[in-house]
């Protein structure tokens, strides 16, 4: 089984909305984890562990809110260091304002070098993280990105993606009996 990013990007959002983030970060949410997919990276499981730990949002430490501050201002200056969840989420937003630089990112074990196609020397392994991370910038870093871009998330992605729809599902509606009976169902008459 495979999910389009369509299908990712508006779960994302639906799970997002879940966890408690306002509707802008929400959307924000499905466009990160949809560009962290489409370069191979885990931007699923990225968001179904951000979203498990979080417990409450809170825009001090999200790497979505601060991503979006970034996007939004034009500008990567005086941002960094910064303390948040999932750094990875930093790249989509970064990207951004990047122009012709290229920046390298670091936290716990792992560094990434960032530009405005993509990213690299990273391994999957060390882009995921529990906790709060420092995260810190270094500009001017001259290298070359190839960027090999995905079509869909695949089937390895299977569990984070469960996870992500346990967030969606409390964006739900309860049943009640008047919508069983004048909405979705037959109610207590089918007249097909």
């Amino acid at each position: 089984m495979s999910w389009s990013f369509g299908e990712v990007r508006a779960l994302s959002i639906k799970a997002a909305r879940g966890a408690g983030m306002p509707w802008g970060l929400a959307e924000e949410a499905g466009f990160a984890v949809v560009w962290l997919e489409e370069l191979g990276a885990p931007g699923v499981q990225a968001l179904a562990i951000y979203l498990s730990e979080i417990g409450e949002y809170t825009a001090d430490t999200c790497p979505i809110a601060i991503g979006s501050r970034i996007s939004d201002s034009g500008s990567r200056s005086n941002i960094f260091p910064r303390k948040a969840y999932q750094p990875i989420f930093f790249a989509p937003f970064l990207s951004s304002v990047l122009g012709s630089a290229s920046v390298e990112l670091r936290w716990s074990n792992c560094a990434y070098t960032l530009n405005s196609v993509g990213f690299g020397g990273v391994q999957v392994e060390h882009v995921l993280s529990n906790g709060v991370h420092l995260c810190e910038m270094r500009e001017n870093i001259l290298t070359t990105l190839s960027t090999h871009k995905k079509t869909r998330v695949t089937e390895d992605r299977k569990e984070p993606i469960q996870l992500l729809e346990s967030f969606a599902k409390k964006t739900y509606a309860p049943a009640t009996e008047e919508s069983r009976t004048r909405g979705a169902g037959a109610g207590l008459s089918d007249n097909d």
